[in-house]
């Protein structure tokens, strides 16, 4: 799914880690403009109780992606979620309005 989130027009997926069962979140900016991106997501998760983004050293090299911890109380993940969740219901109201 794509979104904008904090200006930033972004492309999500949800993955599960297997070692640690836990869900993320892939986010990965479109404008190759990932740390710029980055940087806003660590400001999000700073101000979220302190929580923080997983360490993913090939998001920062490849330019690519950052994976998000879903952990309880994590603001930036819920704000992000909300705009999925937002993002999801537009689109598929939209679709099925263009069905009918």
């Amino acid at each position: 799914m794509t979104a904008f989130v904090g200006g930033f027009k972004v492309t999500v997926r949800v993955s599960l880690d297997y070692e640690a069962p836990s869900r993320h979140l892939w986010c990965v900016d479109e404008d190759d403009d990932m740390p710029s991106f980055i940087a806003h997501l660590e400001a999000e998760a700073a101000a979220a109780s302190g929580r923080m983004l997983l360490s993913f050293p090939e998001a920062r090299s490849e330019r690519r992606g950052v994976l998000v911890n879903d952990a309880p109380g994590n603001e930036a993940l819920d704000q992000l979620a909300a705009l999925l969740a937002d993002e999801t219901y537009r689109k598929a109201v939209a679709s099925r309005d263009m069905a009918w």
